[in-house]
C-alpha cells in the first residue's frame, strides 16, 4: 500500500473554471462543479486530504450526496479531510464555489490576478486528492548554510507512534544521494536534522539540480511505519549590496513582475519576452503563488522573489479590515508552507512604512500580517524591504528610504510601479536611468513590469546599455535543461484514478478525462509501475528537456488492460 500518493482531478468535470477562456459567471453567482472518480483497489481506506489552490473564495463540499461542510480560501492552497477512507469503486464530489461579499471582496485580497473581478467565483487549479495514511508529516525540505545542508520536517507529534524518530534523505532515480541521519521527533512540531556534508549537486542559477527529500517515519525499535517525500533542490541565497547571490554565483538582481490569475500572460510568455531586456529573476507580485509556476521554475532554475499580497493591506478603506487579521494573516501563513521545499524561491519582499501612508491596515490598528509569518520560514529565506519612492519613478526621481525588514534586511530592493500612473515621455529610458543610479548606491536590484508588445524593443534598447556597464547576466533561456517525465494512459474508463510509482520519487495520480486519457509527470529515470483499477503494468520513461520555453522528449504509452 503506497504511503502518500497526490492524484490531480482533472478529468471529468461538469465544469472547468480552471481553465482559460471560461466564462465566469455574472458578479455574486456561484460556480457549481462536480466530478465522478473511481478508487483502485491499492488506495481504497486510506485517509483522504483535498486540496483546492487558488480557491476564490470559498466552497461548499458534498462527497457521495454528503454535505462535508464549507472550506474558505483565498489565494494560498486550503486542504481539508475528505474521509478516513473511500471504497474502491465510484464516488461523486461536488463543489459550490462563492466570491465574498460587499466591501469584504476586495479587503480578502482583490482575486486571482489584477484583471479578474473579486466578486466573481472561481478555482484558479483542479483539485488534488491526497491519499495518505496519515503518518503524521506535513511538510519538509532541505537548506544549505555554513555548516552544510540541513534536513528538516514539520509533524504532528499526536498522529506519530510513541518513541517516533524520522530519517531523512535524499534520493535521485532511485539511488540515495545524502544520508542526514535519524533524529527523534519528542514534543516538537519542528524536527531538524544535525548539518551533514552534502552529496547533492547545487540547484543554481539557470543550471538546476533537483532530488526528492524523503522523511521516513520509524517506530522507537527502528522499523519504518511510514514514508513522506518532496522534490526539492539544496541551493543557499543571501542579498548583498552588490546583488542576489545564488551558492557562488552573484549578480545584479532585474526581476520581471508576473501577475497570476486566469486572463493573465502565464510565466513562460512573460520570461520569453523579458530576458532579452536582461532579466535574471521574476517577482511573483502578491496575487497568488502558484504551484505550477513554482515547479516550472524549479526545473528552469530560475529565481524567484515572493511578494505577500499586498491587496486588502493597501488602499482599502478605513475601519473596514479589522476583523480580517486572522484571515490575511492565515493566508500568508500557508503561502509561506506552500512554496515549501520548492529552491527556486529565493527570497521575500516586504513593504516599507511608507506604504502604510495609504487607508488601510495601520488606519485599522492590525499588525502587519506577513511579519510573523516570514520568519518562521523553515527554509530561512532571505528578507528584503521595498523602497515605496520608487514605485513612483514617472514622477518622481529615484529616492532611497530606511526600510525595517521582519527578518532583518541583506539590502534594498526597488520597485518600478505596475501601473502607469502618469504619462511619460521616453519611460523606459527614465525607469533604465533610475535603475542604473539606485545601483551605484548599492541598492541590489530592482523589479520591472511586464512590457506591452509595443514597448518591449523599447525595453531591450533602454536596458541593454545600462545593464551590461553592471555586469548583469541575463537568464539563460536558451540552454537545454532536464524536464520531468511523462507517462500517457489511455483506454481508461472516464473518471478512473491511476497513479505512477517509481524507487526515490514522489508519488503522483491523475483522474481519466472522458476520452478515458491520464498523463501523469514523475521526476525519474528508468523503470516506473502505473497503476490503474485492478492492474499495474511496468513502463520505461525517460526524462524530457526544455529548451527555451519548449518542452521536448519521449512520452511513454501505457494502454489499460481491455475490460479493467
Amino acid at each position: 500500500m503506497p504511503s502518500h500518493v497526490s492524484v490531480v482531478l482533472d478529468g471529468t468535470w461538469s465544469s472547468r473554471p480552471w481553465v482559460g477562456g471560461v466564462k465566469a459567471p455574472p458578479g455574486g453567482h456561484p460556480v457549481r462543479l462536480s466530478t465522478t472518480f473511481s478508487v483502485p483497489a491499492s488506495l481504497a481506506d486510506q485517509p483522504v486530504e483535498l486540496e483546492l489552490e487558488g480557491l476564490w473564495w470559498s466552497a461548499n463540499v458534498w462527497l457521495d450526496g454528503e454535505r462535508l461542510g464549507a472550506v474558505v480560501g483565498g489565494n494560498p492552497p486550503v486542504t481539508t479531510s475528505l474521509s478516513e477512507g473511500l471504497a474502491a469503486g465510484d464516488h461523486t464530489l461536488s463543489l459550490v464555489v462563492a466570491a465574498p461579499r460587499g466591501v469584504s471582496a476586495f479587503a480578502h485580497g482583490g482575486g486571482l490576478g489584477s484583471n479578474t473581478r473579486p466578486d466573481h467565483a472561481t478555482l484558479h487549479r483542479p483539485p488534488r486528492l491526497r491519499f495518505h495514511t496519515g503518518s503524521g508529516v506535513t511538510s519538509g525540505g532541505v537548506r544549505l548554510h555554513d555548516a552544510g545542508a540541513t534536513a528538516w520536517a514539520r509533524v504532528d507529534p499526536r498522529r506519530l507512534p510513541e518513541g517516533a524518530q524520522v530519517h531523512f534523505f535524499t534520493a535521485l532515480d532511485g539511488r540515495r544521494v545524502t544520508d542526514f541521519g535519524t533524529v527523534r521527533v519528542g514534543d516538537a512540531s519542528h524536527v531538524e536534522s544535525v548539518p551533514t556534508a552534502p552529496r547533492d549537486p547545487l540547484w543554481s542559477w539557470g543550471d538546476p539540480a533537483l532530488t526528492h527529500l524523503f522523511v521516513e517515519v520509524q517506530s522507537a525499535d527502528g522499523t519504518v511505519v511510514d514514508t513522506w517525500s518532496v522534490r526539492t533542490g539544496l541551493r543557499s541565497s543571501r542579498l548583498t549590496p552588490s546583488g542576489l547571490e545564488l551558492n557562488a554565483d552573484r549578480s545584479p538582481a532585474v526581476a520581471v513582475r508576473v501577475l497570476h490569475g486566469l486572463d493573465e500572460p502565464d510565466l513562460l510568455t512573460v520570461l520569453e519576452g523579458a530576458v532579452p531586456a536582461g532579466v535574471n529573476a521574476v517577482e511573483l507580485h502578491g496575487d497568488m503563488v502558484d504551484s505550477q509556476v513554482l515547479s516550472l521554475a524549479d526545473e528552469l532554475g530560475l529565481p524567484l522573489v515572493v511578494l505577500p499580497r499586498c491587496v486588502g493591506r493597501v488602499g482599502r478603506p478605513p475601519g473596514t479590515g479589522s476583523g480580517l487579521a486572522d484571515t490575511l494573516r492565515a493566508q500568508d501563513e500557508r503561502t509561506v508552507r506552500g512554496v515549501g521545499a520548492h529552491p527556486s524561491v529565493v527570497s521575500w519582499l516586504v513593504e516599507g512604512d511608507r506604504q502604510n501612508l495609504h487607508p488601510g491596515r495601520q488606519d485599522d490598528g492590525e499588525l502587519d500580517a506577513w511579519t510573523s509569518a516570514i520568519p518562521a520560514d523553515p527554509m530561512k529565506r532571505p528578507v528584503a524591504g521595498i523602497d515605496v519612492p520608487g514605485t513612483l519613478l514617472q514622477i518622481t526621481d529615484l529616492r532611497t528610504s530606511a526600510t525595517t525588514c521582519p527578518a532583518g534586511c541583506g539590502g534594498k530592493w526597488i520597485v518600478e510601479s505596475t501601473f502607469r500612473i502618469v504619462p511619460m515621455l521616453d519611460h523606459w529610458g527614465a525607469v533604465a536611468r533610475g535603475w542604473q543610479a539606485a545601483f551605484a548606491l548599492g541598492i541590489p536590484g530592482g523589479t520591472l513590469p511586464t512590457a506591452s508588445d509595443e514597448e518591449r524593443s523599447a525595453w531591450a534598447a533602454a536596458f541593454s546599455t545600462v545593464l551590461a556597464d553592471s555586469g548583469v547576466r541575463a537568464f539563460p533561456l536558451d540552454r537545454t535543461r532536464r524536464a520531468s517525465s511523462r507517462v500517457r494512459v489511455t483506454g481508461l474508463a472516464p473518471g478512473a484514478l491511476v497513479w505512477v510509482a517509481a524507487p526515490g520519487t514522489t508519488l503522483h495520480g491523475a483522474q481519466a478525462n472522458d476520452d478515458g486519457v491520464a498523463e501523469v509527470d514523475l521526476w525519474f529515470e528508468g523503470e516506473a509501475t502505473v497503476h490503474g483499477p485492478g492492474w499495474s503494468e511496468a513502463v520505461e520513461v525517460a526524462p524530457m528537456t526544455w529548451r527555451g520555453t519548449r518542452l521536448f522528449g519521449h512520452v511513454a504509452e501505457v494502454a489499460a488492460p481491455p475490460g479493467r
